[in-house]
C-alpha cells in the first residue's frame, strides 16, 4: 500500500507541475506531499484537483502553508539548495533585514546547538540562525569568511540513544572493567561526531563516539578520548595524538551544506532539469526500507549494516558453480541442477526449506 500511496502522490505532483508550466507559471520545488509554485497559480491547481477530493467539499486538496501563527505563506521568497533543504523568507529592500517564516532542518536537525549558553528558546533557533547566515552569504558573498568565522571553533556534535544492541556493543571498550553502576547502559545517550577525516587503514571517515557529555562540558568534547563508531579503534593513539582534528568544524558543515548538489536534477543554479536515468537489470538491487535505524542513519549515515537487503533467489541459484560449490553448500548436484533448470526456464522455484536455508547461508558467508 505504501508503494501505491507514494506513486499516486508523485503522479499528482507531476500533473500539477505540468498544469502550472502550461499556464506559464513556475514550479520551484516539490516533494511527496507539497509543491512550491508561483502564487498566481495556486487557485488554478486547487480548482483542478478539487473534484478528486473525497472529503469535505469546502476543503482544498492543496492547502496553502501556514506559519505557527496561522498566517498564510502564499507570497514569500523561496531559496532552495537541494531536495529537503530550503527556506521561505522575506527581505526588506531598505533595511535588508531577513525574516524567516519556514525552513528545513534536514541535514542540520541532528546537530546540537554549538552556542548552548545563549539561553535560546529551543534547539531550532540555532538552525534558523544558520539559514540567516546562508542567506546573508547569498546576498553578500564578500561576507562569507566573516560569517563563517564565528563557527570556526565550534564543532558538529550530535546525541544518540543506545537503543539497539549494535549501538550498545560499540561501548564495549568504555565498559570494560567498570562496575555495572558506571557502565553505559541500554537507552543511555552517547555523544557522536560527524565523520570527515579518514582512517589510514580503512580509508573510511572516523566517527568519534563517546559516552554522553552534558551541555556544560560540550566545549571540551573534541579534546576527550573517543572510539571510532565503525571500527572501535581508540583515539588518541600512537598514530593520532590530536583528537580535535576528527571533529568537523561547524564552519565546514555550513559550507558543505550550502554547496550540496541536487542529485536528482541536472544543473546548479536556477530552474534545474530533471535528471534522466537509464535502468537495466544490473542496476536493480533488492533492498528493504531505506533504513532500519532512522536515528542512527541520520547521525552517522546509512551504512551496509542498517538497511535491509534482499537477494534475488533466481539470480543466486543461476550464479552457483554447481561442480565447485555443491559440497560447500551441502546440497546435491542433481538438486542444484534442477533448480538452475527451473530458474533458466522462468519456472516457479520451490526448494525445500532446508535446501533454501543452506543456499542462503552459503551466500551470506561467501
Amino acid at each position: 500500500m505504501s508503494v501505491f500511496l507514494t506513486a499516486c502522490s508523485r503522479l499528482i505532483l507531476s500533473t500539477a507541475e505540468t498544469l502550472v508550466k502550461k499556464n506559464k507559471g513556475q514550479v520551484f520545488y516539490f516533494d511527496t506531499d507539497s509543491i512550491f509554485l508561483t502564487p498566481e497559480h495556486v487557485e488554478l491547481v486547487q480548482d483542478f484537483f478539487q473534484p478528486l477530493n473525497p472529503y469535505d467539499v469546502d476543503a482544498k486538496m492543496f492547502k496553502v502553508e501556514e506559519d505557527d501563527d496561522h498566517n498564510l505563506l502564499h507570497d514569500k521568497i523561496f531559496y532552495g539548495i537541494s531536495a529537503k533543504r530550503y527556506v521561505l523568507y522575506d527581505r526588506d529592500d531598505v533595511s535588508k533585514k531577513i525574516t524567516i517564516y519556514k525552513y528545513s532542518a534536514h541535514g542540520l536537525g541532528h546537530l546540537l546547538d554549538p552556542f548552548p549558553n545563549n539561553n535560546k528558546k529551543d534547539k531550532e533557533d540555532w538552525n534558523e540562525n544558520i539559514w540567516q547566515d546562508i542567506l546573508t552569504i547569498h546576498y553578500n558573498p564578500e561576507s562569507k569568511d566573516t560569517v563563517l568565522e564565528k563557527y570556526q571553533e565550534k564543532f558538529a556534535i550530535s546525541q544518540m540513544s543506545a537503543s539497539t544492541v549494535d549501538i550498545l556493543n560499540r561501548f564495549e571498550k568504555f565498559n570494560d572493567r567498570k562496575s555495572y553502576k558506571n557502565k553505559i547502559k541500554p537507552f543511555n545517550f552517547a555523544t557522536v561526531g560527524t565523520g570527515w577525516k579518514k582512517d589510514l587503514e580503512t580509508d573510511e571517515p572516523v566517527i568519534p563516539f563517546l559516552p554522553y557529555v552534558d551541555e556544560k562540558k560540550r566545549q571540551d568534547v573534541p579534546y576527550m578520548k573517543f572510539v571510532d563508531y565503525k571500527t572501535g579503534k581508540v583515539y588518541p593513539n600512537e598514530d593520532f595524538i590530536n583528537t580535535e582534528e576528527f571533529w568537523k568544524p561547524i564552519s565546514k558543515v555550513v559550507k558543505d551544506y550550502t554547496d550540496h548538489k541536487e542529485s536528482k536534477s541536472d544543473g546548479n543554479v536556477g530552474e534545474l532539469k530533471r535528471k534522466h536515468l537509464l535502468i537495466n537489470k544490473f542496476s536493480i538491487r533488492y533492498i528493504g526500507k531505506e533504513s532500519n535505524e532512522l536515528e542512527e542513519s541520520d547521525i552517522v549515515g546509512v551504512t551496509e549494516g542498517n538497511y535491509a537487503k534482499y537477494l534475488n533467489l533466481r539470480e543466486v541459484i543461476l550464479g552457483i558453480d554447481v561442480y565447485k560449490e555443491h559440497k560447500k553448500i551441502g546440497v546435491s548436484k542433481s538438486n542444484l541442477f534442477e533448480l538452475q533448470k527451473k530458474a533458466k526456464n522462468g519456472e516457479k522455484l520451490k526448494p525445500q526449506k532446508e535446501t533454501l536455508k543452506k543456499i542462503l547461508n552459503y551466500v551470506k558467508n561467501r
